[in-house]
C-alpha cells in the first residue's frame, strides 16, 4: 500500500471527541472533549 491508499483509508474513519479519563484533578476541564479517537477503534476503549 502507498502512501495515497494509506491516506485515502484513513479518511474513511470518523473521528469522535470524547471528555479525557483519568484527570480528575483538572477540575471542569477534565469534561471537556479533549480526547480524539477513531470511532470503532478497538485499540481505544469506549467513551464512559
Amino acid at each position: 500500500m502507498d502512501g495515497d491508499q494509506k491516506m485515502e483509508q484513513e479518511r474513511d474513519h470518523e473521528i469522535i471527541a470524547s471528555p479525557r479519563v483519568g484527570v480528575d484533578y483538572a477540575g471542569e476541564d477534565a469534561k471537556r472533549h479533549w480526547r480524539f479517537r477513531l470511532k470503532g477503534n478497538k485499540f481505544t476503549s469506549p467513551a464512559k
